[in-house]
Parts: structure tokens; C-alpha cells; sequence
């Protein structure tokens, strides 16, 4: 993206370029030079959305992606069914994984910025957290991301989209870290980057439809011989 730091600039661009430097993982001893190939498109348009502040914003131009950081408890208390009545306690590490969604819940997205199209949302991890925003990215947590039609973000709020995050979730179960569970950090982002002018909109941490794990899980007692 160019922008000018003073009005009134008029900017004739003749010729851009996006060159990259790659080493294959199947030959790291080579670099090899990459174009990026370029499309004639431009977009003007005045004022700007609003900063996506307390919500989550993905896509739109130049691209936003939203950062979620998922903080396990290790124990967990159990409902009056599973503790026979009473109140008892899990470890979830003891658990049986079947099912881990993030459940995301959509916001009307301000005009004129509502998608025109269907969006597809990735799922990837952040790989140095602390490195954010310019970390890099590992691979797709969802294989089949997110499909979203456009009207969920034009014309009503409170849709839930759920995303699967299982593969993510059973290996944080199944690490050995003693006490607390370890982190985990995610990025959505659009399938394409940038993308149209229109993005999609989700409720943030403060609002009523904050954004959710729900885990379906196994509790089994062990079986003794005699």
C-alpha cells in the first residue's frame, strides 16, 4: 500500500515489483527468486472504517486479521451429571478429546463496507506470539476454514460460526507441561490477501457474543481387574 503523507499529492506509479527470496524445504541449500504476480486494480474511497476496536475485523483492503489467544484451564468443574449429583473436579489432560469448535459470533459490518461476496476465513497459527504483528504463520489449523455468506454481515448480528480447532486442542491436552496448559495463539485472516474492499465483522471479548471454545469431551474411569 502507498499513501501520502500530505494532501493534495498526486502519485503517478509506472512500474511496481514484489520479488522474494525462497528456500525450498526440499533443497535448503538453494535460493530461489520468486515474482509475485500483480493485478491492475485500484480503490479509492474516503472516510476509512473505524478502527476495530473491542471487536474482530478479517479481510478487506489493505487486510485485517484478528489475533485469539486460547488459555486452557487444566481442571474444570463438573456439571451435577457427571459428578453424580455433587461437585467434583477434571483434569482435562485425563479427558477424551472428541470435539473442539471456536464459536464466533457475527456483527453487522458498517456501510459500505458489508461483503458483497461469500468470504472464506482461514485458521492459522501464530508461531511467535511475541513477535506480533509481524510473526509468521504456520499452517491451516482448519482445513476447511470458514465459508461465510455475505448477508450474515449486512443484515443481521448474532450468527454463530463455528470452526474446528480439534487437531489444535488435543495436542495442547496431550503436552507435558506440569501445572497450567500452554497457550495457544491463532490468526483469522482471509483466504486471499487483500481481498474486496468489504470485510467481516465478529463480536470481541466485552461484547455478549464474545468468542467461545466448546469442547466435547469424553470422562471414562478406569476399569480394574479383580
Amino acid at each position: 500500500m502507498i499513501t501520502a503523507s500530505t494532501p493534495g499529492t498526486r502519485l503517478n506509479l509506472i512500474r511496481a515489483s514484489l520479488r522474494l527470496d525462497v528456500i525450498p524445504s526440499v533443497n535448503p541449500d538453494t535460493t530461489v527468486e520468486v515474482s509475485g504476480g500483480l493485478a491492475e486494480v485500484s480503490y479509492i474511497y474516503d472516510p476509512t472504517p473505524q478502527l476495530p476496536t473491542g471487536w474482530l475485523r478479517v479481510g478487506g483492503t489493505p487486510s485485517w486479521r484478528s489475533i485469539i489467544t486460547l488459555k486452557l484451564p487444566r481442571m474444570i468443574g463438573g456439571s451435577p451429571e457427571v459428578c453424580g449429583g455433587g461437585e467434583c473436579q477434571f483434569d482435562l489432560t485425563a479427558a477424551g478429546l472428541n470435539l473442539a469448535e471456536l464459536i464466533l459470533t457475527t456483527r453487522v459490518t458498517e456501510s459500505p463496507f458489508e461483503p458483497s461476496d461469500t468470504t472464506r476465513m482461514d485458521i492459522r497459527a501464530v508461531l511467535h506470539p511475541e513477535k506480533i504483528p509481524k510473526s509468521p504463520l504456520g499452517d491451516l489449523l482448519a482445513p476447511d476454514g470458514a465459508t461465510l455468506p455475505p448477508e450474515i454481515f449486512a443484515q443481521q448480528s448474532g450468527s454463530q460460526v463455528a470452526i474446528s480447532l480439534t487437531s489444535l486442542i488435543s495436542d495442547v491436552l496431550k503436552s507435558e507441561t506440569v501445572g497450567d496448559l500452554p497457550s495457544s495463539t491463532i490468526a483469522l485472516l482471509n483466504s486471499t490477501e487483500p481481498g474486496p474492499l468489504g470485510f467481516a465483522s465478529f463480536d470481541g471479548s466485552e461484547d455478549a457474543g464474545a468468542p467461545v471454545l466448546r469442547l466435547v469431551l469424553t470422562f471414562a474411569e478406569k476399569v480394574s481387574l479383580p
